[in-house]
């Protein structure tokens, strides 16, 4: 997983957000506990945090910031901080230039934070309960089938 988010941060360093995205999407799958590609999404989704999105980063950055601890934290809230004060000063009319948060750490040189047992829910089990819930409704909506057939007799 470490390997895509390297990845990930090269394709952000040359400005190609979309393999960056992929990359991270990939290390998320890998291991969902781990806050740096949900956090590396936000970034993608972003350009970096160059341009205002109306999408998902919120949503992202807000999962990170539940799977991290406090240094990641720190280092979220300052990035996000100059994004957030960037986009304010425009809604309030001014003319900022939105530049690139700086940070000298990449994501890559933060260690995972080892989460409780009890937050192992992950794409796996989405699936799985899914595939469960197809089986169920096919039994439903075979026995509702029988029934009506066996009184039309």
């Amino acid at each position: 997983m470490i390997d895509y988010i390297k990845d990930a941060e090269t394709c952000l360093e040359r400005g190609d957000f979309a393999s960056a995205k992929r990359y991270f999407a990939l290390a998320r799958r890998d291991d969902p506990d781990d806050w740096r590609p949900w956090f590396g999404l936000a970034r993608a989704i972003t350009c970096d945090f160059t341009v205002i999105d109306q999408g998902n980063w919120k949503k992202f950055t807000d999962r990170a910031k539940s799977l991290t601890d406090e240094e990641g934290r720190r280092y979220m809230d300052h990035i996000l901080g100059q994004y957030l004060h960037t986009i304010e000063e425009r809604i309030h009319g001014g003319n900022a230039r939105i530049h690139p948060p700086v940070s000298d750490r990449k994501l890559s040189s933060f260690r995972p934070v080892i989460q409780e047992q009890h937050d192992t829910w992950s794409e796996k089990d989405d699936r799985l309960f899914g595939f469960v819930m197809i089986i169920i409704a096919v039994l439903v909506l075979s026995l509702i089938v029988f029934l009506a057939v066996r009184g039309a007799r």
